[in-house]
């Protein structure tokens, strides 16, 4: 069960904006990101993976989610895979 939940969370982290702005690709030199920006749907999701990692422990999650992200990341079509990856480590 706690796979097919964070595969929901991991597709909800993916919904964003295929068209990215330039000035996302290259932000300048000491930029810190503002909550505000970021995608709702990624913000979320990152939240809720805390928050089961938080709950149900590392033990149990962090396997559950190193073979979801290692899978998400692999996706060389879509750079909102490896996005979604990426930010359920940070």
């Amino acid at each position: 069960m706690l796979k097919d939940i964070l595969e929901s969370i991991f597709k909800l982290m993916i919904d964003i904006d295929v068209d990215i702005e330039a000035s996302w690709l290259r932000p300048k030199e000491g930029f810190q990101q503002d909550g505000d920006e970021e995608e709702d749907h990624v913000a979320f999701g990152k939240n809720c993976v805390d928050r089961l990692v938080s709950s149900i422990g590392e033990e149990i999650m962090l396997p559950l989610i190193g073979t979801l992200v290692i899978n998400t990341i692999q996706n060389d079509s879509d750079w909102r895979f490896k996005h979604a990856g990426i930010m359920a480590f940070s």
